[in-house]
């Protein structure tokens, strides 16, 4: 385990943290497809809102998905967030997917979610 993940691990660490745009811990792990282990973190413990969204509405997932970040997008599901969250603009993580064309990701969303939850 890195010395991140030991760090985030303690006790006292204010996982809700959020920086200028409003990005979480979660929303900065997503992006980078070498901290999966520090989201596993995050997500395993249940102190982290994995559906808080930024200044721009983008929630880890959108992030993911933009990044075409797989495993951070299965595990993101796996754990319950909500995929038919908006953007500023209107568009969700399953338009993204579609838009970039990652039938792997539409995949997981549709097999995962809800469909009344992706309206």
């Amino acid at each position: 385990m890195s010395a991140i993940c030991f760090f985030l691990g303690l006790a006292g660490v204010d996982l809700h943290a959020r920086d200028g745009t409003g990005q979480t811990v979660l929303h900065l792990a997503t992006q980078r497809h070498d901290a999966f282990a520090i989201m596993m973190l995050l997500l395993r413990d249940g102190r982290v809102d994995i559906n808080a969204l930024d200044s721009d509405r983008w929630s880890a997932l959108s992030y993911a998905v933009r990044r075409r970040n797989h495993a951070a997008v299965w595990r993101l599901l796996e754990s319950g967030v909500h995929a038919g969250i908006q953007h500023v603009d209107g568009v969700t993580p399953l338009n993204m997917a579609v838009a970039q064309g990652d039938e792997v990701i539409v995949r997981m969303i549709l097999k995962v979610t809800p469909r009344h939850m992706l309206m």
